[in-house]
């Protein structure tokens, strides 16, 4: 569960900065995911795309897939590594 910790620490150190963070979990019950949810002590927002619809729509090939979204609703970045988007660019101290 590293990478869940990882995210749980990217939270908080930017949700007091204004990013919001949305978990979406593809494939899955959404019980399954309520479960996951809960044993990780998730503190954002927990969305299921049961059908894979979404990440469909969004040609997502892998996860995690991290898209950083403007308060526009602009993509600014997409990436599989937290490393690669410009978080503190976008969300300075």
């Amino acid at each position: 569960m590293v990478r869940c910790r990882s995210t749980k620490n990217l939270y908080e150190k930017y949700a007091r900065r204004g990013l919001k963070f949305i978990y979406i979990d593809i494939n899955e019950s959404p019980e399954r995911v309520a479960r996951f949810a809960k044993q990780n002590s998730f503190p954002y927002l927990v969305l299921v795309d049961a059908d894979g619809n979404v990440a469909n729509d969004y040609n997502l090939i892998g996860v995690p897939t991290l898209i950083l979204v403007d308060k526009k609703g602009n993509i600014i970045s997409i990436s599989h590594q937290v490393s690669d988007l410009p978080l503190d660019c976008d969300f300075p101290h």
